[in-house]
């Protein structure tokens, strides 16, 4: 079904309005939403020097999430956007494996160390893998639920836009992950000087329980953040005529 053309923000229906004026329910420049050049692609996937156009991308992705949003291609397959993200992932694993090995590292002693790295490397490779697997599925299902909880919102559907913003969002995952993982060896650290005990002793909750909320409250903050970004980005494509 062909959707009539609507204003970029408002959503009003202009198929009736001169293309040289205004909205009339916002003011916005009609050409603002109809231009050609309106919602041209993300500098990725226009790809003029691509390794300029990764970085780019990927910094406004997380900076500018409203701005990065209206340069979407709502209707496009999508394949630019998966294969930006899939750029990511041999990085996502292998700083997955670095953290954990690091980690590791940080409790047993070099000659113990060295004695078990056979035993620990298929370990950490097994972590990293993990955490690879774990930021494809928060992605297609934060992407999902975004996209149908927007797309119900304004009556359109937004998954594909959704899922298009969650790509290029792979950057903060990284991010996400090695922040997790210095908030992890901090945790180690603190329980190795005894600081949990410490709180234990001022607060009445348990060591442990503390530990496990130093590490997992700044996780859930990162999680919020990432929602809130993804929810800008699909919002800016919610009245897209392409």
């Amino acid at each position: 079904v062909e959707r009539p053309p609507l204003c970029e923000d408002c959503g009003y229906n202009l198929t009736a309005t001169d293309p040289g004026g205004r909205c009339p329910e916002c003011g916005t420049p009609v050409v603002a939403s109809l231009a050609e050049g309106v919602r041209p692609g993300t500098a990725w996937e226009r790809r003029r020097g691509a390794r300029g156009r990764f970085l780019e991308s990927g910094l406004a992705a997380v900076m500018r999430p409203a701005d990065f949003g209206r340069s979407i291609r709502v209707a496009s397959d999508g394949r630019a956007a998966q294969g930006f993200a899939g750029r990511f992932l041999p990085i996502i694993f292998v700083a997955g494996t670095g953290s954990l090995l690091a980690m590791i590292a940080s409790v047993e002693s070099p000659g113990s160390m060295w004695r078990h790295l056979p035993e620990i490397l298929p370990i950490t490779m097994i972590f990293g893998l993990a955490c690879t697997i774990g930021a494809i599925l928060v992605s297609v299902g934060t992407a999902l639920i975004v996209g149908m909880y927007e797309g119900r919102r304004v009556g359109r559907n937004l998954l594909s836009a959704a899922q298009q913003a969650a790509c290029y969002l792979f950057g903060f995952l990284i991010a996400w992950e090695l922040f997790g993982a210095a908030v992890g060896y901090t945790a180690i650290w603190m329980a190795d000087a005894g600081y949990f005990k410490i709180l234990e002793s001022w607060t009445g909750f348990y060591r442990d329980r503390i530990a496990v909320g130093f590490f997992f409250a700044p996780n859930i903050a990162c999680y919020l953040v990432y929602v809130a970004r993804l929810t800008q980005m699909t919002r800016a494509c919610r009245y897209a005529n392409k």
